[in-house]
């Protein structure tokens, strides 16, 4: 099994060389893409020396050398990956011994597996790190709790009862983004979590170790995800439900799962309409959500879902 390890790279100057060299440790890793995202540190310089030092490094960036965000670089290493395997590592973590032990042995086992998600665990830099970290979450390993049959494994993650996993623990056959397409641009956060949503919905996703970490995800203070603002998840939480609502019209996806997204997006959109404001004021916000709505999307009429929430807000249920 050849693979082809995907790096987006941004202000990593201390932490990238970690992680090139941990990719190039497994015997299975044919190329790193390190995609240099328009730092502002000296991670460009670091990368270039990578290059230089390993044949098996390959250095792109956006055009002008612009910044673009995690899931445009993640698009760019797929174009431009040679390997049948696809993974990825964030610059700042690592992973461990053997990462893809355990995937080759399944996709050699099975050819119909079309990705292994595996858990991924968790370093603190410092006190501070450790801190910001357990005031949002209670873990430290990110992994699916329990063992889940492919078919039923989207179903299984939108219920948020078994866990979930990491960008730095799965490993994709090429042919999976022919059928899912790219990362959502747009998704300045959560991109990953559509993805892997995505993924589950039509692809045969199994699970390799569940209980022991295959990677490492460092916390440092420098996290954005430690330093997002609630507004600011709360919105792109709204955009993660919306994107993946119009794949899903756009995909033709079966009726049982469509619904599933329809409601967590309908439903989100009117939560934004339960204000603090009197009732008649509440029911015309969320009615002009869900005009909006279907004037971006006209295919909502056609679900069962939607007229169900439209019933809830002009009184009919």
């Amino acid at each position: 099994m050849q693979v082809s390890v995907i790096i987006p790279v941004y202000n990593a100057e201390k932490y990238v060389r970690q992680a090139v060299e941990s990719a190039i440790a497994q015997p299975e890793t044919e190329e790193v893409l390190l995609i240099e995202d328009g730092s502002p540190d000296n991670a460009l310089e670091i990368c270039k020396q990578l290059e230089k030092e390993y044949s098996k490094v390959k250095l792109f960036h956006h055009k002008n050398g612009i910044n673009k965000g995690a899931g445009a670089s993640r698009n760019l290493g797929i174009r431009n990956a040679q390997c049948e395997f696809i993974a990825f590592l964030d610059a700042d973590d690592y992973y461990l011994e053997n990462r893809f032990t355990i995937p080759k042995k399944l996709f050699d086992q099975d050819s119909t597996i079309e990705g292994v998600y595996e858990a991924v665990g968790t370093c603190f830099q410092n006190e501070i790190a450790r801190m910001k970290w357990f005031s949002r979450r209670n873990y430290t390993l990110t992994t699916v709790k329990e063992t889940v049959e492919p078919e039923l494994l989207f179903e299984s993650l939108l219920s948020n009862k078994i866990g979930f996993f990491h960008t730095n623990g799965i490993i994709v056959r090429r042919l999976v983004f022919d059928k899912v397409g790219y990362f959502d641009v747009p998704l300045k956060m959560k991109q990953d979590s559509a993805m892997w949503l995505k993924m589950s919905a039509v692809c045969k996703l199994v699970p390799g170790r569940l209980t022991k970490p295959v990677a490492i995800r460092r916390v440092h203070e420098e996290n954005r995800i430690l330093s997002v603002s609630k507004e600011k998840e709360a919105y792109y939480q709204a955009l993660l439900w919306k994107t993946l609502s119009d794949w899903g019209l756009k995909s033709k996806l079966p009726p049982a799962k469509l619904n599933l997204l329809l409601e967590r997006y309908l439903g989100n959109l009117l939560g934004q309409g339960l204000t603090k404001t009197k009732l008649l004021s509440r029911k015309i916000t969320q009615i002009k959500l869900l005009s909006d709505a279907v004037f971006k999307n006209p295919s909502l009429l056609k679900y069962q879902y939607f007229w169900h929430c439209f019933g809830l807000v002009i009184g009919l249920k």
